[in-house]
């Protein structure tokens, strides 16, 4: 987005240039190094209207959060649902979507890893009750895969953490392999890094044949 594109009249569609450029400016700058004045400016908006629709940078940051980052996460959620074939069918679908949506949405699974980190600053944040959510899902299924015998007693929370480590992973190693001049190490496809969780984090849930 160039300085001053994409001026609007409309209300709605003025506001989402603004979140648009926040969105923009917080995923490749960070939040501190990011000034209202970007803002404004990459949006082609005066200081005073990002003001009339956000309170602070902060309350902008939590609208990115919500908007742009979380509304991107839609397939995670649908894949959560989908309640379809065996406990392991349905982790395999959860990562996958997980993939999808940090190979396909750079700068909202930027922010994503950024809104994780803000955790650390706020005491109550609509992105951690999302995130908390996302854990949540994956203890349950452990839980019932338990239940139904199709998974191995294992902890749930620990796993929760490794499960959804593997989707920041790519995300990083990524990141860092196209960005970083002269850095030693490859970017990872999304085959390969299912190839591995299924190798390694999955094959921790299956359940040992009586008398092996």
């Amino acid at each position: 987005m160039k300085e001053g594109e994409g001026r609007v009249r409309d209300p709605g569609a003025r506001r989402q240039n603004i979140v648009s450029a926040a969105l923009q400016l917080f995923a490749q700058k960070g939040v501190a190094a990011t000034s209202i004045r970007d803002i404004s400016s990459l949006a082609g908006e005066s200081i005073s209207t990002v003001y009339y629709y956000f309170d602070d940078k902060d309350d902008l940051f939590r609208s990115v959060m919500i908007e742009a980052t979380i509304s991107n996460m839609a397939p995670v959620m649908e894949a959560e649902n989908d309640t379809g074939g065996s406990s392991l069918d349905r982790l395999r679908r959860i990562l996958e979507a997980y993939l999808d949506f940090i190979i396909q949405h750079r700068e909202p699974a930027m922010m994503l890893v950024r809104g994780l980190l803000r955790v650390l600053e706020y005491e109550d944040t609509p992105f951690m009750h999302v995130m908390a959510d996302r854990f949540k899902v994956i203890e349950d299924i452990l839980e019932e895969g338990r239940r139904k015998g199709e998974l191995a007693d294992i902890d749930t929370t620990l796993f929760a953490y490794s499960f959804l480590g593997q989707a920041v992973t790519l995300f990083f190693a990524n990141l860092v392999a196209e960005t970083v001049e002269d850095w030693p190490y490859r970017a990872y496809s999304r085959e390969e890094l299912l190839a591995f969780a299924e190798r390694t984090l999955l094959a921790a849930l299956e359940v040992e044949p009586e008398g092996g």
